[in-house]
């Protein structure tokens, strides 16, 4: 791109050129010194500085990863059909308030992830290993500040959920839905973020637009790991409250 530059004065004057701009100044003979110079400015674009897609372009891209998206969904209504049936969710029903704000709350740091980095990359901000190292730290910390927060928010609402709807409250299960929140927000985000992150530099190397294939596949894979993160997770700690609790009752007992 260049500018052009036109004096809109008439006048003798001088001509300046500088990197394929051009500034006509006048000259005011009669005062003897420089006048205001009044230029108009248009931008001249280069025929090969803009890439334009075609609609058969975006199609191809679009459609794979929608697909794998669709599949994802599917698998993560699959999960939660199988993992329903698990003890800690049949003792613990506030998880099941949980699941679907927490999924939620994170897709949406996902998606906003992915967004950001899609134009940081078509901006061109990430073309060297040192932009991309220093962009995908830092939007990798930003979000695992953002998953904390949103976890600890999920489960805050599941617990007051849960209080409201059974007009009782257990602080052994609050505290497990806590923690199993955070974990699997803090984990999962972590493990997306840097999926997203190689399907952007992957995509940019490959001359395919990271927009059409970045955010289709984090919503893709966001739902299924992150139930199934946090079926495990809320497992693990539930089985690990019921060993405590045998353990302080036999030691009582014997006491």
């Amino acid at each position: 791109m260049h500018l052009s530059m036109l004096t809109l004065e008439d006048g003798a004057g001088a001509v300046l050129s500088q990197g394929g701009a051009q500034v006509s100044l006048v000259e005011d003979v009669e005062k003897g010194h420089l006048p205001d110079v009044v230029v108009e400015t248009k931008m001249l674009a280069s025929p090969d500085a803009h890439h334009s897609e075609t609609y058969l372009s975006i199609a191809i891209q679009v459609f794979i990863p929608f697909l794998i998206a669709g599949f994802g969904m599917v698998g993560a209504g699959l999960v939660l059909d199988v993992v329903q049936h698990w003890l800690v969710f049949e003792q613990i029903t506030e998880i099941v308030i949980l699941v679907p704000a927490l999924l939620g709350l994170k897709g949406n740091l996902e998606m906003t992830l992915a967004s950001r980095l899609s134009t940081q990359a078509n901006l061109g901000h990430m073309d060297t290993p040192k932009q991309q190292w220093s962009m995908i730290v830092g939007n990798l910390t930003l979000i695992q500040c953002q998953a904390i927060v949103v976890g600890f928010l999920g489960s805050v609402v599941a617990v007051v959920m849960g209080g409201i709807k059974t007009n009782n409250f257990e602080l052994d299960h609050a505290f497990l839905l806590c923690a199993s929140s955070l974990v699997t927000a803090s984990l999962a985000s972590f493990v997306l973020g840097l999926i997203t992150a190689a399907v952007i530099v992957f995509s940019r190397h490959c001359n395919i637009n990271p927009d059409n294939v970045a955010t289709p596949i984090a919503a893709s894979l966001g739902d299924i790991t992150s139930l199934a993160l946090l079926s495990w997770i809320s497992t693990v700690l539930y089985d690990a409250i019921g060993r405590l609790g045998a353990a302080v009752v036999k030691n009582w007992c014997e006491s």
